[in-house]
């Protein structure tokens, strides 16, 4: 979700990175552990040796101080997400997750993930997987 108080530039300021043409990236909630800690999830037009892992053949993401540094001078990928923290999961949890249906998946979606209509974005995708918001419910035991 996004994160309004905060903003790239004001990021970059707090960790004196300069710079010229800034692309204004949106700032989320990665997840709960190592909240301070910034991951972008960016196009696959940026690489960044030894520090930028392809996730697929059109996304990328990169955890280092110079990633942020290309993007406050407009150098840096062209579109581009700073999640601040991230979710972890013990040893074989996800898996067990993933056994329990606890995961729905879908066709990844680049205009989707880097769309900045965030009130859509999570019905979209949904969406985009077959699956119909309103058809969801939050309850659960034994039919």
């Amino acid at each position: 979700k996004p994160l309004p108080a905060l903003s790239f530039t004001s990021i970059c300021k707090d960790l004196e990175i300069q710079g010229s043409d800034p692309l204004e990236v949106p700032i989320l909630f990665g997840g709960p552990v190592e909240k301070n800690r910034g991951i972008v999830l960016h196009s696959d037009d940026y690489i960044e040796e030894k520090e930028t892992l392809k996730c697929t053949s059109t996304v990328s993401m990169t955890a280092s101080l110079t990633v942020l540094s290309d993007l406050a001078r407009g150098e840096g990928p062209k579109q581009a997400i700073l999640a601040l923290g991230y979710a972890g999961w013990a040893p074989g949890q996800l898996e067990n997750e993933i056994a329990s249906n606890c995961w729905l998946f879908g066709k990844l979606d680049d205009q989707e993930i880097f769309s900045l209509d965030f009130e859509k974005k999570w019905s979209n995708s949904l969406k985009n997987s077959g699956v119909e918001p309103s058809k969801i419910s939050s309850n659960f035991g034994s039919a």
